[in-house]
């Protein structure tokens, strides 16, 4: 793409630029936030925000004016149901936006006093996950692949699969991803007994779930008295220390 299709305040798709910058965030929570375009209660797009703090994204060019879209910073990968019930995210109504000579749309965030204190809070109510694995055939040869991780949700026709981050493997099979986490408010309903709800106590749960599994699968394997547990690869259970911060996972 050239410097001028680069610059073009519209495209031929008929979508609008909109670009800001935050100047008062660390290099770290720089990594962990996103901007995200929102139509009432609809998140409509999700667009980083790079090292020096500017973002770009772009929206339709008949929703540049309405009234009910909002550009909303949030942790990195939040999906549309935490925008929602968390009214309380930095939030700038695009059609205050300021309009710029060459057509583009400029939102501003420094009215909202945002800083390093305000954007730590979020981390109340979300956590920076990280997940690695090794793929490989029986044999152990290494496989090539994309490997996804998924939130999932309850929705009108069952479970919701939402894809939150995804890496390839390596050529010996080796992946590795982080990625934020965010809850409902599913805890503050707990308080003031919060270990009823807090992340580590689903850990335990996925951990028996896994060991049901690999019971399951020697007791219906043909000649499963001659199976060697290791065979099945089962997963490893973490230390207990290493549940409480997450790591487990």
């Amino acid at each position: 793409m050239s410097h001028e299709e680069q610059n073009a305040p519209v495209n031929h798709k008929g979508f609008v630029a909109v670009t800001g910058k935050l100047t008062s965030l660390s290099s770290r929570n720089l990594q962990r936030v996103s901007v995200f375009l929102v139509q009432a209660n609809a998140m409509l797009s999700e667009s980083p925000v790079n090292a020096s703090g500017a973002f770009q994204l772009h929206v339709a060019a008949h929703l540049a004016h309405a009234s009910n879209v909002h550009v909303v910073l949030a942790p990195k990968g939040a999906e549309e149901q935490t925008l929602v019930e968390h009214a309380e995210l930095p939030r700038v109504e695009l059609a205050k936006a300021r309009r710029l000579e060459n057509g583009r749309l400029s939102i501003d965030f420094a009215h909202l006093n945002i800083s390093d204190e305000l954007i730590d809070l979020w981390w109340y109510w979300c956590r920076e996950y990280t997940v690695s694995g090794t793929l490989e055939t029986t044999a152990g040869c290494p496989i090539g692949a994309l490997v996804t991780v998924y939130n999932v949700t309850s929705g009108v026709d069952g479970l919701v699969q939402t894809p939150i981050a995804t890496a390839p493997t390596d050529a010996s099979g080796n992946f590795t991803f982080s990625f934020n986490w965010c809850s409902r408010r599913c805890w503050w309903p707990c308080w003031p007994i919060w270990w009823r709800c807090w992340p580590w106590w689903w850990e335990l749960d996925i951990l028996a779930v896994i060991e049901n599994l690999e019971r399951k699968a020697l007791t219906q394997a043909p000649g499963f008295a001659s199976i060697v547990r290791a065979n099945l690869a089962p997963m490893r259970q973490p230390v207990g220390a290493d549940l409480m911060t997450g790591v487990g996972f």
